[in-house]
């Protein structure tokens, strides 16, 4: 099976989004880079506590959901392991409205790349400022 990397220059976004309330609240990034066609190809997340052990463990979960995304691994796949991904305790979001709690950080992931990309294509979305 052949990698199929992305173009040196692509499309994508970058969702900003927290989860937890007050000391608990961990703010995130997630940046998705698109192929040509608009299928995804790479995501990277980013924690606003650098150099934490929760920084190190987003990028290693972004690293390899990306390889897999190259390698040929449907999305609907990786989306279905994140999916339901539970670590205590629950969690409030300020994400999208349609994920206002999230079982844990890779449940939330796994939701909003659903959202985003229903048929492995991302929709265009509105989001309010």
């Amino acid at each position: 099976m052949n990698r199929k990397k992305l173009p040196g220059e692509r499309s994508g976004w970058t969702h900003r989004f927290a989860l937890g309330e007050g000391d608990e609240r961990i703010r995130l990034y997630l940046t998705v880079g698109l192929y040509p066609d608009g299928r995804l190809g790479e995501i990277f997340l980013v924690a606003d506590k650098q150099g934490s052990l929760l920084s190190a463990l987003l990028d290693a979960v972004a690293t390899l959901f990306s390889i897999s995304l190259q390698y040929g691994v449907p999305l609907s796949t990786l989306v279905g392991k994140l999916r339901n991904t539970r670590f205590e305790p629950m969690i409030v979001t300020d994400g999208l409205p349609e994920i206002p709690t999230a079982l844990s950080i890779l449940d939330y992931l796994g939701r909003y790349l659903d959202l985003r990309f229903p048929d492995g294509i991302a929709v265009e979305r509105k989001e309010k400022v």
